[in-house]
């Protein structure tokens, strides 16, 4: 005792400065280990709860299996309610659903046909869309795109409402997979509510949309074109990747003012349409852009023409392009001459280019 007295005597001997960097270290020391407690209890948590988890799949995981692929249908109630009682009181967090869930939607991935309506049935009378729905609401981000996920895998209708309510979330993941399973559980009718979005679309959320959109078929036309006049730049592009998708000519009316459009995508599209869409009539406007245009644009034009001219009326511009164009250009152009002509043809062509171009030519007649 008389030693820590004495401690404590000397360092109230020394110097201010000694006390505030004593102070700070003391301090700096105990968060330090505060921190290390907390973070080692967070830790023994979680390992607790993953054990927990685990140990229910395990439990569970033999009675769904005998259930999909048993014949006998009187065992059914006894067995889900074996199941759902385990549930209820074990699958006590959120942790311990997901687990569960991600394990009946990788196992519904894997089937189909009798054992696939068996798994959703079984969803269904476990209880667990309302489960899926309190996670939609209540759980982190993360959770959320699982939750929709699940939700649109086990075609739980009901809660369309619900996720169309995420169909704009702030974060990118959350909103993709609402945008997605909404229009898988909602057809026509969660195609209306895209027309509301304000946050953008990726490419690879737009293809996925048109997928699925593609599905539906004409039912969905007049919703789509309405999209062509969104401040939604992103959702204009959706509008033109499934009205080309679908073969609507009706979309090369709009069209038309689009080839102007600011965003490159959009142009790009646009000129895609009039391509797999178009007249060979629509070609004269988009050769006109081309000097003022994108080197990816300027390559669809390359291949509009490619689609329509087969009359040959824009020969001169594709010879002059293999003639002085950029090497990307003079191939995409020498692949649209080598199309519409033959080996005659070709010939004459090549005699009309410089003497170092003319194996561009060459190289497109024997790739």
């Amino acid at each position: 005792m008389s030693s820590v007295i004495s401690l404590w005597d000397w360092i109230l001997a020394q110097d201010p400065r000694f006390h505030i960097v004593f102070g700070l270290s003391v301090f700096l020391v105990l968060t330090s280990l505060s921190l290390f407690v907390y973070v080692l209890q967070l830790r023994n948590r979680r390992n607790l709860t993953h054990r927990l988890s685990e140990e229910l799949l395990l439990e569970i995981e033999p009675l769904i299996l005998d259930l999909v692929y048993s014949e006998d249908e009187e065992e059914w109630p006894n067995r889900t309610s074996e199941i759902r009682s385990i549930l209820n009181v074990k699958m006590f967090e959120f942790h311990s659903y997901g687990r569960v869930s991600d394990y009946l939607v990788l196992l519904h991935k894997q089937m189909d046909g009798e054992a696939a309506e068996k798994i959703e049935r079984l969803y269904r009378e476990i209880g667990l869309p309302d489960r899926t729905i309190k996670l939609l609401k209540e759980g982190p981000w993360h959770q959320k795109v699982k939750a929709i996920s699940a939700l649109g895998e086990f075609k739980v209708r009901r809660y369309l409402f619900e996720v169309i309510q995420f169909m704009d979330h702030p974060k990118r993941l959350v909103r993709d997979e609402a945008q997605f399973t909404a229009i898988v559980l909602g057809g026509k009718k969660a195609v209306k509510s895209i027309a509301e979005l304000s946050n953008s679309i990726s490419k690879w959320q737009q293809l996925r949309l048109q997928e699925e959109c593609v599905k539906i078929g004409d039912a969905i036309k007049e919703d789509v074109f309405s999209w062509l006049s969104s401040k939604n730049e992103t959702l204009v592009e959706l509008s033109l990747r499934i009205s080309i998708g679908m073969g609507w000519y009706e979309v090369l009316l709009p069209v038309s003012q689009l080839i102007g459009h600011r965003r490159e995508e959009i142009r790009k599209l646009s000129v895609l349409a009039v391509a797999e869409l178009g007249t060979p009539d629509m070609l004269t406007e988009l050769v006109r852009r081309f000097e003022v245009e994108s080197r990816s644009v300027q390559m669809e034009i390359i291949h509009a023409i490619t689609e329509l001219d087969l009359e040959g009326t824009l020969e001169n511009f594709l010879v002059s392009q293999v003639a002085y164009g950029q090497l990307e250009l003079a191939l995409g152009s020498a692949r649209a001459l080598y199309e519409h002509n033959d080996e005659n043809e070709l010939a004459r062509i090549s005699m009309l280019l410089p003497e170092s171009r003319r194996v561009i030519l060459e190289h497109v007649k024997y790739a």
